[in-house]
């Protein structure tokens, strides 16, 4: 009996997407599997907003226009605004290269597969919802963006750590210091399991006591 390939979703990826960005770093399993997980919690709420906004606007078929809703009540405006910018301009780019033959990603520019994103918006086979043919490729998008601010974030933390491959306590502290990401993620009620907590020493430690003179 051959045994079915166990699907790693956005595992693969990720590995993909950090060496576009730092191709001197690498990640670590544990630390994959947890962004590959925080993925797909990000990946699923974002489907189950735009499901509802497309039944309150009494609409059969899910498209971009939901999941850009779906990014504006979930992420904080500048993070959505640069979110929806990079979806925009992979619909654009998709667009321009219809009729060259290729995979959607690569039309649209982008590494993370619209192929899973479209998993996720037909529930893995148990939604009865229609998807539009550019819903997959905006939702693959958005969360690819996502990926790449924690990734781009994690891999400085572990350059200035002088470590080679990127730890949960990278991305932990990548997910900390951003106060849009932080934001975000502190909604999804998501964090790095592992990851310790931000560095801080309140200032009043810091300060050095001043020296008494002793009298003459």
């Amino acid at each position: 009996m051959v045994k079915k390939k166990k699907s790693r979703l956005f595992e693969t990826f990720i590995s993909k997407l950090l060496k576009q960005l730092s191709s001197d770093r690498g990640i670590t399993s544990n630390a994959k599997q947890q962004l590959n997980s925080a993925l797909c919690i990000l990946s699923r709420e974002l489907v189950q907003l735009a499901s509802k906004l497309t039944e309150i606007s009494h609409k059969k078929t899910l498209s971009d226009k939901e999941i850009r809703g779906a990014v504006r009540l979930l992420f904080s405006e500048s993070l959505a605004a640069h979110a929806l910018h990079e979806g925009d301009k992979s619909l654009d780019s998709s667009t321009a290269n219809n009729k060259v033959k290729g995979s959607r990603q690569s039309k649209a520019g982008i590494i993370f597969p619209p192929s899973l994103a479209e998993k996720f918006l037909r529930g893995f086979g148990y939604s009865k919802v229609m998807v539009s043919n550019t819903a997959p490729v905006y939702l693959a998008t958005i969360v690819e963006y996502v990926a790449a601010e924690l990734l781009e974030l994690a891999a400085a933390s572990a350059k200035s750590n002088s470590r080679v491959r990127i730890t949960i306590r990278d991305l932990e502290l990548a997910r900390l210091n951003d106060s849009e990401l932080h934001q975000t993620f502190t909604k999804l009620k998501l964090e790095f399991l592992g990851g310790g907590v931000t560095p801080f020493v309140h200032p009043a430690l810091l300060r050095k006591a001043k020296k008494k003179k002793t009298a003459a």
